[in-house]
């Protein structure tokens, strides 16, 4: 199907010209095209494509040690030829907590918080996910981890 899309995009494509300060759309023909080479379909077969899941977790830097190894030593991290790959990102991260929750930092019905925390994304096989989250869930000082989970392709 992207086959016969990408000859549908090649077969006319539309070149902006400018007369007398209005843009007029001109037909131009597809045999000026032979060097474009982006369009090519890349083929690979559903069976050969090993899911991944990409998660994003938000931590105190006082706690990125401790949860990022905890995610690692349940398989996390591992790409290639390598193990323990992670990013991350420093920023700021706001909560309010409810009547009746037992936060990390500020009070139960207290006020807005924020808190410098690191963003922490790291892959994992589709098969290891509940384990490696588990382990996140364990290691995290927070009560309610912010994470999220990206579903992947690995070519």
């Amino acid at each position: 199907m992207l086959g016969a899309i990408a000859g549908d995009i090649i077969g006319s494509v539309y070149e902006l010209e400018q007369f007398n300060d209005d843009m007029v759309l001109r037909d131009q023909p597809a045999a000026d095209l032979e060097d474009i080479y982006f369009l090519e379909a890349i083929p690979y077969h559903k069976s050969d494509v090993v899911q991944v899941i990409k998660i994003a977790v938000f931590v105190p830097e006082e706690n990125l040690d401790q949860v990022k190894s905890a995610m690692f030593q349940a398989g996390a991290g591992k790409i290639g030829n390598y193990d323990c790959c992670c990013f991350e990102t420093r920023g700021v991260g706001q909560f309010r907590p409810l009547q009746g929750t037992n936060p990390h930092i500020g009070e139960s019905g207290g006020g807005v918080k924020t808190v410098e925390e690191v963003k922490v994304e790291i892959v994992c096989a589709d098969d290891l996910i509940v384990q490696v989250v588990d382990a996140m869930k364990i290691a995290h000082p927070y009560e309610t981890p912010a994470y999220d989970l990206f579903k992947m392709l690995d070519y």
